[in-house]
């Protein structure tokens, strides 16, 4: 039976500890003995007191003493190693302290420490028999500790073949002989809770420790290329009787050798293959050939299956099997087992936030994100797992004022010194500016422009060089047309990084705002060819929507406006032939007219409040579709050619028959304003009001229902739409043109005059399409 002073050691009683090591430096001893006591008493001013400069004069005089005593030397070089927290070190088994991280110098200093300890020679040797796990297994599992530690640091120093010798002499001289000694419970007929602790004690710390030397055997074999022995040691031992005794051992050898059969591609069919107990004739379901990933999670599935799988082999498991899953893509199966593992601990908001993660790698989004609000309830104050929730709601559920709460209460979180402060920076103002596209009050929206602007200024201080960051604080400047700072941005942003699609679309329409058309379209063209195939359709449809807006917008020569056209029908083929193959042909009108081509007038543009669904995967369709429909209905109007009417009507009704809902105002919309252009005022006004009880905030709706007002000499009514569309957004030109006349009619010719006055400088610094139509994501 183990002695008093080790039973206290192995329960952590640092009291009882302390007292037996006073006891034995004060009694008459021989010099061992004493040495042992005053390592008692370093344990406990170590773990009891925390205090690491009386521990090391406790264990300096014990290695005075005598110098062959490991338990002084395991603890001086943990010390020399783990700093102010050499007590958080476990023993070789699931420890908190990574070796990896540890400077090379520090490493040879814990390997010089530990080269005192020396395996004990002699058969007859206390701890070459069962003794010592009879009478001080305590001493006995830091002699374990002290001889595989040692060899875990040359592994580290990376000298495989010294630690591979050092890993085999701990297994085969001192773990395997009393292995199912040390792993036994204790034989009392009296219910000791106390010595029934301290047997649980010595098995979990023997567990421990043989994992550790099973699988740095293991390693140490597979980094030597010793590959077939890696192989046979790892299946003798989870596959043969050899470590039976105890399932912890198999459980936790089986789950760290399948990260290496991972990571070095192993497969271990091929040794069952070649084993002569195999017999190819009787070959099961199970014994057909395997890819490494399925061979690594068919161990660790056997692993953590076993009966009482420990909680850290369980752990640690999910880690590993988490890592074999992600390497072969398989997302689906990373989320069915933290779905288990959450059905035994509930709580446990780690678990949630890892299965969130996984459900976005799958595609389901709500899940994830029900997931990550779990994890949150459990541990509120988690800043990642706050930008984690702001960025799904965002980029996946379309729900920029929750994304909004989730980044405010992580910049709360974190102080100006905070690493992740400038990522809650850009994250608040990245939802920000499109929460404030999604607001129906233009003051309000003027509200949270400034809140973006700030906080994307604040992060991109911080972080000059990010161009996520770089690229938000341009697009909020193009929000509130500070376009000359916007471009500036935007060609820095473009100098980080040139593949960058949507900066370059934003440079484009920040020059199209200008008039520089020629430029935006040489900004599209070489955007196309830096950022390749792939944006082909969002390239070409801007580059459509600048042309039509020169057509618009110029004062053009006949030959000049026929040169335009047909540029401007091209690129609309390009797009439709893009996105719709050869199933809506009858869209296209590629043949430019050949009668004499009239003079368009000056057309003011305007951009509806719904037409621009950043999330929508079809948007580019409908936006393609009703731009085509408006272009049409441009060319039949300025070129005097009614035929046309048709193309565009049968490009908005191909928009209609896509059946999106959420499309109708803008459809409807559209599809009135070519009813009114065509004179046929009640279908238009019909269509318009359609459009308004879908969506009561449809600002080309409004609009053009306060312009027919003011046709019908209803200057009142026609005022109190376009004012309701101004609140909306004050930056429609549309919109101020119409009010303008609306005013004049009511005879306030000078609020009239300023109101035109506004519509021609709002218009004047138009872009082709809107800046809100530019993807903002986090």
């Amino acid at each position: 039976m183990a002695s008093s002073d080790s039973i206290s050691r192995l329960l952590r009683d640092w009291n009882g500890v302390r007292d037996a090591g006073v006891e034995l430096v004060k009694s008459t001893r021989t010099s061992e003995e004493q040495a042992l006591g005053h390592c008692l008493q370093g344990d406990a001013a170590l773990y009891l007191q925390k205090d690491v400069l009386a521990a090391s004069e406790f264990y300096n005089k014990a290695v005075h003493l005598c110098e062959s005593i490991h338990d002084a030397h395991l603890r001086l070089a943990c010390i020399a190693m783990f700093g102010e927290a050499p007590f958080e070190f476990d023993g070789c088994g699931y420890s908190t302290v990574s070796l990896r991280t540890m400077g090379d110098n520090t490493v040879r200093r814990g390997i010089e420490i530990l080269s005192q300890v020396k395996l004990p020679g002699g058969a007859q040797c206390i701890y070459r028999t069962g003794e010592a796990v009879r009478r001080i297994p305590d001493r006995w599992i830091l002699l374990l500790q002290s001889l595989t530690l040692r060899a875990m640091l040359q592994e580290r120093l990376h000298n495989y073949a010294d630690a591979h010798v050092q890993y085999v002499e701990v297994w085969k001289s001192l773990i395997m002989p009393h292995l199912s000694l040390a792993t036994r419970p204790e034989d009392t007929n009296d219910r000791d809770e106390r010595l029934q602790s301290a047997c649980n004690a010595r098995v979990a710390s023997v567990v421990n420790v043989a994992i550790a030397s099973i699988t740095g055997k293991c390693r140490t074999m597979a980094k030597l290329g010793n590959y077939a022995g890696f192989l046979e040691t790892f299946r003798r031992v989870c596959t043969r009787s050899e470590a039976s005794s105890d399932q912890r051992i198999r459980q936790g050898v089986l789950v760290r050798c399948a990260e290496l059969l991972v990571f070095y591609n192993l497969k271990l069919y091929n040794l069952y293959a070649a084993s002569p107990h195999y017999d190819g004739a009787s070959k099961s379901k199970d014994a057909l050939p395997r890819s490494p990933y399925e061979e690594a999670v068919m161990q660790v599935a056997c692993a953590i299956s076993g009966p009482a799988a420990d909680h850290c082999i369980a752990r640690h498991a999910r880690r590993i099997l988490s890592l074999i899953w992600c390497m072969s893509g398989n997302f689906v199966a990373i989320t069915d087992l933290y779905r288990d593992a959450i059905a035994v601990e509930l709580n446990n908001p780690d678990l949630w936030a890892t299965r969130a993660m996984a459900l976005m790698c799958t595609g389901d989004y709500v899940e994830a994100f029900l997931a990550l609000k779990m994890s949150l309830q459990l541990e509120p104050g988690h800043v990642l797992r706050l930008l984690l929730a702001s960025k799904v709601s965002m980029n996946y559920l379309s729900s920029s004022q929750q994304a909004h709460e989730f980044a405010n209460q992580a910049l709360e979180l974190c102080p100006k010194d905070h690493p992740l402060r400038y990522v809650a920076e850009y994250a608040s103002g990245t939802a920000a500016s499109r929460y404030a596209y999604e607001i129906w009050t233009f003051s309000r929206r003027k509200h949270y422009q400034q809140l973006s602007l700030r906080s994307l200024t604040s992060s991109a201080k911080a972080r000059p060089r990010d161009q996520p960051v770089v690229f938000s604080l341009a697009a909020i400047h193009a929000d509130i047309r500070e376009v000359e700072t916007a471009i500036r941005l935007c060609k820095y942003c473009l100098s980080l990084n040139t593949n960058h699609p949507h900066c370059w679309q934003l440079l484009a329409l920040l020059m199209s705002s200008q008039k520089k058309y020629a430029d935006a379209l040489d900004v599209c063209n070489v955007g196309l060819a830096e950022c390749g195939p792939d944006h082909q359709c969002t390239f070409r449809y801007t580059k459509a929507r600048i042309l039509c807006a020169q057509l618009y917008s110029e004062e053009l020569t006949e030959q000049e406006l026929r040169s335009t056209i047909t540029r401007t029908v091209s690129a609309f083929v390009d797009v439709v032939e893009l996105l719709f193959r050869d199933s809506i042909t009858p869209l296209l009108s590629s043949g430019v007219p050949e009668t004499s081509l009239a003079l368009p007038p000056q057309l003011l543009r305007m951009y509806s409040s719904t037409a621009l669904k950043m999330d929508d995967p079809n948007a580019i369709k409908y936006r393609t579709l009703l731009s085509l429909g408006e272009f049409y209905e441009f060319v039949s109007r300025a070129c005097s050619l009614t035929e046309l009417l048709a193309h565009a009507f049968i490009a908005i009704d191909a928009a209609r028959e896509m059946g999106s809902s959420s499309w109708m105002p803008d459809i409807l919309a559209k599809r009135a304003r070519l009813s009114e252009n065509a004179n046929d005022l009640d279908t238009a006004v019909s269509d318009y009001e359609s459009a308004l009880a879908f969506d009561g905030s449809h600002t080309e709706a409004l609009t053009r229902m306060g312009a027919i007002h003011n046709k019908m000499h209803r200057s009142v009514i026609a005022h109190e739409s376009l004012t309701s569309a101004l609140r909306i957004d004050s930056t429609l030109h549309e919109t101020w043109f119409e009010m303008g006349v609306a005013l004049e009619s009511q005879g306030k010719f000078k609020q009239a005059s300023e109101a035109l006055l506004t519509a021609l400088e709002l218009e004047r610094t138009s872009p082709a399409d809107s800046f809100y139509s530019i993807p903002r994501r986090i």
